[in-house]
């Protein structure tokens, strides 16, 4: 009797591994989908020639070569990341003036093509017009969406966040992203990208990132992620600074969009 119970318990286990395992595709297969239909929205914005541009990123994550750096640079995307964010101020996820009359929340994952995409094409214009004019300030929020070593990007994030220069450190993180399908989410690849980044301490990021807050910020995050409704990344709230946050759709015309939020947080464009 104990040798069949034990075989029934066998079959049980393997049949509750197998659903474990369709599961977990068919949510990797819906996430791959709203990431796609990201990409798409992209190109809508970008046009044709730019999602052939992006779509070729994302299958090749760059190339076989990688990003190309210039001779001056330590990681590639380090002189591009300075001048986007030179003289606007940082703390913590934020960047911009703390005072500017209207927030944009953006949640996203540093493994996640189409959010590399939105950092690419559609925030750069958007933080030059806006936020380094004080009429807008950007937050940025990581947090496990893609793949299961997503955290431990979003927790080098957030380290990154906590010597305030978080924006130069995702920056070139995105350009210099991997392939989703590789867990290239690394402590040495961590080092690297900080290199890129003047002033960035590379041991203290590392130690900060292992830490219980670091992982407890991720997954608050991912609890508001899921209380505002989305299901894709990258996704964007916002709101009247200091007020409450409420889904922000880029997809069709981002600047139209940011305009809006911020005239209806009582500042003007």
């Amino acid at each position: 009797m104990g040798s069949m119970a034990n075989a029934q318990e066998t079959r049980k286990e393997r049949r509750d591994a197998a659903r474990a395992a369709r599961q977990e595709a068919e949510l990797q297969e819906a996430a791959a989908a709203r990431r796609k239909r990201r990409l798409y929205q992209l190109g809508g914005l970008v046009g044709l020639a730019a999602i052939v541009v992006v779509v070729a990123i994302v299958i090749s994550s760059g190339g076989a070569k990688g990003p190309t750096k210039s001779a001056n640079e330590n990681v590639a995307g380090q002189d591009l990341a300075a001048q986007e964010f030179d003289g606007i101020p940082q703390s913590g996820g934020t960047l911009g003036d703390p005072k500017a009359p209207a927030t944009l929340v953006e949640y996203g994952d540093l493994v996640c093509p189409a959010c590399k995409a939105y950092s690419d094409d559609v925030l750069p214009p958007l933080i030059q017009k806006y936020v380094r004019s004080g009429k807008l300030k950007m937050e940025f929020k990581p947090f496990q969406f893609v793949r299961p070593y997503s955290l431990q990007a979003a927790q080098y994030s957030y380290a990154a966040g906590l010597q305030n220069k978080g924006w130069n450190f995702d920056r070139i993180w995105y350009i210099n992203q991997g392939d989703e399908s590789d867990n290239y989410v690394t402590d040495d690849f961590a080092r690297r990208m900080a290199s890129g980044v003047p002033g960035l301490d590379a041991n203290k990021l590392i130690a900060d990132s292992k830490t219980p807050a670091a992982k407890d910020a991720a997954a608050k995050v991912a609890q508001e992620f899921q209380t505002l409704g989305f299901d894709s990344t990258p996704s964007f709230a916002g709101g009247k600074t200091g007020g409450t946050m409420k889904p922000v759709d880029l997809s069709q015309n981002p600047d139209q969009a940011v305009q809006q939020l911020i005239t209806s947080a009582g500042g003007s464009t």
